[in-house]
């Protein structure tokens, strides 16, 4: 690697004197042959948080200036909401970054001087996404996510799942059965199974995720996405399929729907069921309202009974001595 020299206004200064031919041949040699040293690309590719040179090296110069998208180097706003780190090293003849992120694609322009005359040099780079950095990653927030289920015939089933990734461009994700006619998953949405209705949903969220490698400061975001099954057939059970996809980056997870043998994997619930709760709830209210007002009025309605019972029999009574008293006859005829 070439050191810059004097620029040639200070070497013209110390070179005036018409007795130092030399000198003056040399300043003849450094304005002609200013040069680049080496021929380079001018289309690179990084990936990012990748280690990438930018090389100007060059002969018998004094300054270099590097712009980007014709920017000066001194205004760059590069790595200020990214992970693209860079110095300039080696007299400014190489850009070295450290780490490389999308913003830092693009144009890079090394203007080299010699203090009379300018050369210059264009190298575009181009940043690819990692797929480790954009690939949507299955993950568990709790136990419950992402597993198999269990279900009765009639009953109902749901799925549910969650996905981390960094960057939502052209973020797509769906379900899909296993058909086992033919072999291919096939789109609930076109999936028609007599009597099961399928029903899904998604919401996407900031995560706060748990973050172990370099260059990875921007937070992970959740997709969470469920299946619903409603009513559940045995052409219903078999292998569901739910796909995430950013950009060219796809992960699928095969989760299977299975019979359930015992009432500890599923709960049935039924509108048979749900009568018949409420009705037995209505009777021992009933009930027990029957018993505490019969505590409390008991009493009240024995004696009530008691008396009512006296007099009547005590009405009867008179009743009959009325009768006798009419039908005896006087003794006085």
């Amino acid at each position: 690697m070439t050191a810059a020299t004097d620029c040639v206004e200070d070497l013209e200064r110390s070179i005036r004197s018409p007795a130092d031919p030399s000198k003056r041949l040399h300043y003849s040699t450094l304005t002609d042959k200013l040069s680049f040293l080496e021929e380079t690309a001018k289309l690179v590719f990084s990936t990012q948080c990748q280690h990438r040179l930018l090389q100007c090296k060059s002969l018998h110069f004094c300054n270099i200036q590097w712009f980007f998208n014709d920017i000066p180097y001194d205004s760059w706003s590069l790595g200020h909401n990214s992970d693209t780190k860079y110095k300039l090293e080696h007299s400014n003849q190489t850009l070295n970054f450290l780490s490389t992120d999308i913003d830092a694609g693009g144009k890079y322009t090394c203007v080299v001087s010699n203090g009379v005359r300018n050369i210059n040099r264009s190298i575009n780079m181009r940043i690819q996404e990692r797929p480790w950095i954009n690939k949507p990653i299955p993950y568990q927030s709790s136990n419950a996510v992402c597993k198999d289920q269990m279900a009765v015939l009639g009953g109902n089933a749901s799925f549910f799942c969650q996905f981390k990734y960094r960057y939502d461009l052209l973020l797509q994700h769906n379900w899909k059965k296993l058909n086992q006619t033919n072999g291919i998953y096939e789109n609930v949405d076109f999936y028609e199974i007599h009597g099961t209705e399928f029903s899904y949903g998604s919401r996407k969220e900031d995560g706060n995720v748990t973050q172990t490698q370099t260059c990875q400061r921007k937070p992970f975001k959740i997709l969470s996405t469920w299946l619903n099954i409603t009513n559940v057939t045995e052409e219903a059970l078999g292998i569901y399929q739910v796909m995430c996809k950013i950009s060219q980056y796809i992960t699928k997870v095969n989760l299977t729907l299975s019979l359930a043998t015992t009432e500890e994997h599923v709960v049935k619930v039924t509108h048979t069921t749900i009568v018949a709760v409420v009705v037995v709830t209505t009777m021992i209210i009933l009930l027990s309202l029957v018993v505490l007002s019969w505590k409390r009025y008991g009493t009240d309605v024995k004696l009530w009974y008691h008396d009512h019972r006296a007099a009547l029999e005590t009405e009867g009574i008179i009743s009959r001595e009325k009768i006798v008293t009419i039908a005896s006859p006087s003794k006085d005829i």
